[in-house]
């Protein structure tokens, strides 16, 4: 998602040939590879209705080359129902095993050593080109380099209080409002009035920051909750915090995490006009059904969905394997990393997700997702995959 910088779906110097081929810069894979999914396949399911359901508003048009190999663009389409029918043989295999008394897990294992075969054998596998130029310093073997996202929570009000005081807005008509910057707009009050408030939230402006930097979250007033997606910029360049932060020796460069950007902020009051006009980026938001929105209106699945460089990969709806490391709270709420390799739909996009093998994780909701999010950056595999049939 990182919507803050959704991008319309547009031309790059490697993704097209023409208007009707996509090209992206993958190779093919050799050997097998182990498909073993460390959740239920649940959220998978949704996620591919979901793409299913979009793709069925947006026909498949087209040709799209993996590796060295062409193909009509709607084989997207037809590794989706693949991956689908192959996934409810799998539920079907591990529910027949379990009336046989046998060791716990056995049904499972046997069932999942199948299913990964039948991958291999139905489906090709590309990984992406490494982006050498791009490595980074970051732990981790592999080629694919992964973030996470998340969906913030806020406590909210449809009025403003003295405890929920700090608005999120709608997009504004009036194209003069819509270009107001965030100083503007948070420390002169120029939207005060001019009936764009959605919410009344209590929590920060900094969480609020952080809000505009996932591009949707969840609002509770009352026992409900509302969905918030993305609905539009201001068109001024988006900055992270922690630039001005270190630039002005404010916090030192190794020093200079969320939370220590929050602390900050919290003990020096004083200093948040300027830290915050220091990005003048404003996100607005609206009120959805359903989770927060990735490309083309795509409600995002926790777990499941990803965000890609859209001026490489501009299609939504590649099918993703990802094997890497996440992070988890130990019991001294120490974070570790433990190994996970799991399904995932190319859903979003995200300017700051830049480069062939590259990926931002939408993790979903909750104190988990957030752990993730804050602090996931690791090197991995990033296979796709395209039905042979």
């Amino acid at each position: 998602m990182f919507p803050i910088f959704l991008l319309a779906l547009m031309l790059g110097p490697q993704s097209f040939a023409n208007d009707n081929l996509l090209v992206t810069p993958t190779e093919l894979v050799q050997q097998s590879i182990s498909f073993n999914d460390d959740l239920e396949y649940k959220n998978l399911l949704l996620a591919i209705e979901r793409q299913k359901a979009y793709f069925a508003r947006a026909p498949l048009k087209g040709k799209i080359k993996f590796g060295n190999d062409t193909y009509d663009r709607d084989i997207l389409g037809k590794s989706l129902n693949q991956l689908e029918f192959m996934i409810r043989k799998y539920i079907l295999c591990v529910e027949s095993m379990r009336g046989f008394n046998l060791p716990f897990g056995t049904e499972k294992t046997y069932c999942q050593k199948e299913f990964s075969k039948a991958v291999n054998q139905k489906f090709k596998i590309y990984k992406p080109q490494e982006d050498i130029q791009r490595r980074e310093d970051i732990s981790g073997p592999g080629r694919a380099l992964f973030t996470a996202y998340y969906s913030p929570d806020f406590n909210g009000s449809l009025t403003k209080t003295e405890t929920f005081k700090n608005p999120i807005y709608s997009l504004p008509t009036d194209p003069a409002l819509k270009k107001l910057t965030r100083k503007e707009i948070d420390f002169q009050n120029k939207l005060d009035g001019k009936n764009l408030e959605l919410f009344y939230v209590e929590e920060s402006l900094f969480d609020l920051y952080l809000l505009s930097v996932e591009g949707g979250g969840r609002v509770k007033v009352g026992e409900d909750y509302h969905y918030i997606s993305y609905a539009g910029a201001n068109g001024h360049p988006f900055k992270f915090l922690y630039h001005y932060l270190i630039d002005n020796g404010l916090l030192p460069m190794n020093q200079a995490g969320l939370e220590e950007q929050r602390q900050y902020l919290e003990t020096n009051p004083h200093q948040q006009e300027a830290v915050y006009s220091s990005n003048p980026s404003y996100i607005f938001f609206k009120i959805t059904l359903d989770e927060p929105m990735g490309v083309g209106s795509i409600p995002l699945t926790s777990e499941r969905s990803l965000a890609l460089d859209s001026k490489i990969y501009s299609q939504p709806g590649l099918l993703n394997f990802v094997v890497s490391k996440k992070p988890y709270l130990d019991e001294a709420g120490k974070v570790r990393y433990k190994n996970f390799s799991r399904f995932f739909l190319g859903q979003d996009t995200g300017g700051a997700i830049k480069g062939r093998a590259r990926a931002d994780l939408y993790m979903g909701f909750g104190r988990e997702a957030q752990i993730q999010a804050n602090n996931m950056k690791y090197y991995g595999e990033q296979y796709f995959l395209v039905s042979k049939e």
